[in-house]
């Protein structure tokens, strides 16, 4: 879950790192005149200052670089954007990175909808990284990948020592070229082999029709992520088919990774009326709940929204919320379980850190982290890729939910 760029954790983080770094540089240049103490002193001026940090190798290893180093010509902005991205990795989080110029561009575009790759949200899950969703109509999708799938390797190099930008960035490319991964799919002892041919990426956040079933008609939305502009994008949707008319709503956030939080908030609005749609809790257990907006469209309608190991973040956030206050019955399978949230801030030359500030929880005080959404009714999907593509048996169930069968 991301966050709009905001200054109350970063303006001191930003500081210490913008800090860190003209240290740094300074020191290089500083050495090529003969000074050597530029580092120290910057380090000394830290504070609060760390414990147990042991700064002075920290010196003698970049002394030793500029020293002993057979390449003389070392590039001191390639060692500082090393040294940044250890920092931010030295959390051992795996969604707290520091992103340089060219990947903070790449993320930017991912949160756009419009990218080159394969198609599909990775993240991690019991300290694998997995296949969070493929997206609709991708390479990754069209090839069989599904959500749950854990990577093993890309292009044949081991993941397991990889970050997951590092993942993330290997799968990635330009659009005609090609990349295989192997797969663990869950409750299978052998591995599978795909290559995919990179394309151009571009994900309509919203879909929308109206389908008749038993006699009703129901307002069909499909949310296949949570971009700058979802919220008015799918109220947009539903005023171009009258959907203050239909009787009933079905949402479907299937393999929906999420997005911004504001959005988020803003699509839960359309069905709740007033109170909490999320809560956030920091570091030091403080809430903060951010409220529904008081223009509720569709809190009359009864509404099912559909999950499934898919939804994560932006996507659980209003499954809970609507589970939470009796406004939607939820139907699919367990969701993913991405409950943290964060701050994304871009420094002064291009690049980025992305930082865990806090986890989510539904209104009820439940935390999607820990657990994740359990749908009220649980119904599996054909678990392989090659099943008949029109069965979707849990479809099937909302639509029965919303508009059941007459008896004769």
């Amino acid at each position: 879950m991301t966050q709009k760029p905001n200054s109350r954790v970063f303006g001191i983080i930003v500081l210490l790192l913008l800090g860190f770094g003209t240290g740094v540089y300074v020191t290089a240049v500083g050495q090529q005149a003969g000074s050597s103490t530029t580092l120290s002193a910057a380090i000394a001026s830290l504070k609060p200052q760390p414990k147990g940090a042991d700064f002075q190798q920290l010196q003698d290893v970049w002394d030793r670089l500029h020293q002993q180093y057979v390449n003389a010509n070392i590039n001191d902005h390639n060692l500082l954007e090393g040294a940044l991205t250890g920092l931010v990795s030295g959390l051992g989080d795996p969604y707290s990175t520091y992103l340089s110029a060219d990947s903070a561009k790449k993320f930017e575009d991912e949160l756009s909808g419009t990218f080159e790759g394969v198609g599909m949200q990775l993240g991690y899950k019991d300290k694998k990284i997995v296949v969070i969703a493929p997206l609709p109509k991708s390479p990754a999708e069209k090839a069989g990948l599904l959500a749950g799938d854990t990577i093993i390797t890309v292009d044949k190099k081991d993941v397991s020592t990889m970050t997951l930008d590092d993942v993330v960035n290997t799968v990635r490319g330009k659009q005609g070229t090609s990349v295989t991964l192997t797969i663990q799919r869950a409750k299978e002892d052998t591995v599978r082999s795909f290559t995919l041919t990179r394309e151009k990426i571009i994900v309509a956040s919203v879909e929308g029709k109206v389908t008749e079933h038993n006699g009703k008609k129901i307002g069909e939305f499909t949310v296949n992520s949570f971009d700058k502009d979802t919220g008015h994008e799918l109220r947009a949707k539903m005023n171009s088919l009258n959907a203050t008319s239909l009787d009933s709503i079905l949402i479907d956030v299937r393999n929906n990774p999420g997005g911004y939080l504001d959005q988020a908030v803003d699509v839960g609005s359309i069905f709740i009326q007033s109170g909490i749609i999320v809560s956030e809790v920091d570091r030091n257990g403080k809430h903060k709940n951010f409220d529904a907006l008081g223009n509720a469209t569709m809190a009359d309608k009864k509404v099912v929204i559909l999950v499934n190991g898919g939804s994560a973040s932006a996507s659980e956030i209003v499954a809970g919320a609507l589970q939470d206050s009796g406004h939607g019955t939820i139907v699919g399978t367990q969701t993913f379980g991405k409950g943290s949230v964060q701050d994304y801030e871009t420094l002064d030359d291009g690049s980025s850190l992305k930082l865990t500030v806090a986890k989510w929880f539904t209104p009820k005080g439940r935390s999607i982290s820990d657990h994740g959404i359990t749908p009220d009714v649980v119904v599996a999907a054909p678990t392989d890729a090659t099943a008949d593509s029109t069965l979707d048996p849990q479809r099937d169930k909302a639509l029965d939910i919303l508009s059941p069968a007459t008896a004769s």
